[in-house]
């Protein structure tokens, strides 16, 4: 009984030190470098991989071989046809930009959109116009 305390402890501290690791490498590499919709396609591929490794599939070679392939050639196919575009302007490390332009009472608007959140509006022609009545009572203070 006192082995298999001593694994079951081993496991368990190797179990967090790899999430701590991946929270991090996550957080301030993967996402940095190639957005969050790579990265969460990546780490499906990376566990596909490894339960095809360590998982009992790998018993049976052609079946596991054809599925590694297809699913290496569709990732590669879905990476380079922009399949995975966001469809921001930009994406910043909290939120998906982007602008689109609006007609509002009457004046054409840029709309600036965070996430799926109407953020702000701005008419190019007349920037001190105010759409919103909260901004003009604050710009009376």
């Amino acid at each position: 009984m006192g082995r298999t305390g001593n694994v079951v402890g081993k496991i368990y501290a190797v179990s967090t030190a790899g999430a701590i690791f991946g929270v991090f490498i996550t957080g301030f590499v993967l996402v940095q470098l190639i957005g969050t919709r790579q990265t969460i396609f990546l780490v499906a591929l990376v566990l596909v991989a490894m339960s095809v490794a360590f998982g009992s599939l790998w018993r049976v070679r052609l079946p596991t071989v054809s599925a590694i392939i297809a699913l290496v050639i569709l990732g590669a196919v879905s990476w380079s046809g922009g399949h995975f575009s966001s469809g921001c302007l930009r994406e910043s490390n909290y939120y998906c930009i982007r602008v689109s332009d609006e007609i509002k009472k009457g004046q054409p608007m840029k709309v600036l959109h965070l996430d799926n959140l109407l953020h702000s509006y701005v008419s190019l022609e007349n920037p001190a116009y105010l759409t919103y009545e909260y901004e003009t009572v604050l710009s009376e203070l």
